[in-house]
């Protein structure tokens, strides 16, 4: 199972050296477990011979001499056994060959020898490629923001479900509470199960929500985000079209911040909480600077909902390079046309259908439940005879609202 992932990326240095030391040390651990083992097919007792004292976190060896064994009465074996691991290091007759060389061979075969450090080092740098040159944290960066980045470093636990079982859970829940939403809610369940299955951790492939407004598509999203327990985070792409929300905005300048998906992370303190953005077709299909660069929220966007690109995200406000391809999206919208393509082709589009009468008061029975049988019936009435007018869900609770207040009203005597 997958525990952790790094949010805050190392430096290609960092990353090599870690790798390196990594690779060391298991070499060293195999090359002590074939010593032994190989000692034990030519009948010696390996621990007895070699006072090996082995650390912990690097498994370097240093192998003394035992004085109470019989060297004498093994040597033959104990060169054949260092000749299979090192041809060059006993050319001497197995008479010659002293306790003395036989620890030092030991502790070189444990340690590896400069030609295999050498080829480790080179796949270690390999393997840190992957990470960027750099991780500078600007200058302009606040103390405050400082501490939320150390406190986001390293390992970080993954919040939400941890198995199928409770996916399974968590869906029938939330179709409890919205019956009329078991289509869209089959397509979010196999999603959810799938990156279950594939990565062990509770995340959601970018998705769209596309249905009439009132239908319940940010209360959706809202409430896979609560029965999960999972960090969410709401944008309402409406109320502005800027990618500085996205994104985050460049150190140095006086409004520098850094993302809503980045600090989702690092409030969230795990690394894959879920972001919902109302109104996407609100920002249209991009702007154009002065510059002739677009710039808007839907540009922000796209290489936060591509992971390969997510996990390479550079905090603008901060410098660092963090990694995002674990956060959850999900964006509502009404008018699937007036979506940018090149953002709707990295999502996947889920139709939220128009409501019937018996939805809407299954809605009043499951949120509205402590409501007077009378307020009920009356509610009933207001739906069938405004039917024609689209209800939506907010109109529901704007008239049980009302109701509510009229029954709360002092009675005048």
């Amino acid at each position: 199972m997958k525990k952790t992932t790094y949010t805050i990326r190392e430096t290609r240095s960092e990353a090599k050296t870690r790798i390196w030391k990594k690779l060391l040390r298991a070499s060293r651990k195999r090359a002590y477990t074939r010593l032994k083992s190989k000692a034990d097919e030519l009948g010696i007792p390996f621990d007895e011979a070699f006072d090996i004292g082995i650390d912990e976190l690097s498994h370097e060896a240093s192998v003394f001499q035992n004085f109470d064994f019989n060297f004498k009465a093994f040597r033959k074996q104990i060169a054949e056994l260092l000749t299979s691991f090192d041809p060059d290091a006993c050319r001497a007759d197995a008479h010659d060959f002293s306790y003395f060389q036989a620890c030092l061979i030991v502790e070189t075969v444990i340690n590896q020898k400069s030609e295999q450090k050498k080829h480790i080092e080179a796949r270690a740098t390999k393997y840190a490629r992957r990470y960027p040159l750099t991780r500078q944290i600007s200058s302009k960066t606040d103390k405050e923001t400082l501490k939320r980045l150390q406190s986001a470093t390293g390992p970080l636990a993954y919040a939400g479900p941890r198995s199928e079982h409770e996916i399974d859970e968590l869906v029938a829940k939330i179709f409890a509470e919205a019956p009329w939403l078991q289509r869209p809610l089959n397509v979010i369940w196999s999603s959810l199960k799938a990156r279950m299955v594939e990565d062990r951790f509770f995340g959601l492939t970018p998705t769209l929500l596309v249905g009439a407004h009132g239908t319940g598509k940010s209360t959706l999203a809202r409430n896979i985000a609560e029965q999960a327990g999972i960090h969410h985070v709401e944008i309402d792409a409406g109320a502005g079209t800027s990618a500085m929300r996205i994104a985050g905005v460049e150190a140095g300048w006086s409004s520098s911040q850094m993302g809503d998906v980045f600090r989702a992370v690092i409030d969230s303190q795990s690394p894959n909480p879920m972001v919902i953005i109302n109104e996407i077709d609100k920002v249209g299909k991009g702007a154009t600077s002065s510059s002739g660069s677009r710039s808007s929220m839907s540009d922000a966007l796209l290489p936060l909902l591509e992971r390969s690109t997510a996990k390479h995200f550079r905090c603008p406000a901060t410098g660092v390079t963090v990694d995002l391809g674990d956060v959850s999206f999900i964006l509502t919208a009404n008018n699937i046309n007036a979506i940018d393509p090149v953002l709707l082709s990295r999502m996947r589009v889920i139709q939220i259908p128009r409501l019937t009468i018996d939805d809407v008061m299954a809605y009043v029975e499951t949120h509205h439940a402590d409501l007077d049988p009378r307020d009920l019936f009356a509610l009933r009435m207001a739906v069938i005879r405004n039917w024609s007018r689209a209800v939506t869900l907010r109109h529901i609770d704007r008239i049980v609202s009302e109701l509510k207040a009229v029954n709360a009203r002092p009675l005048l005597h």
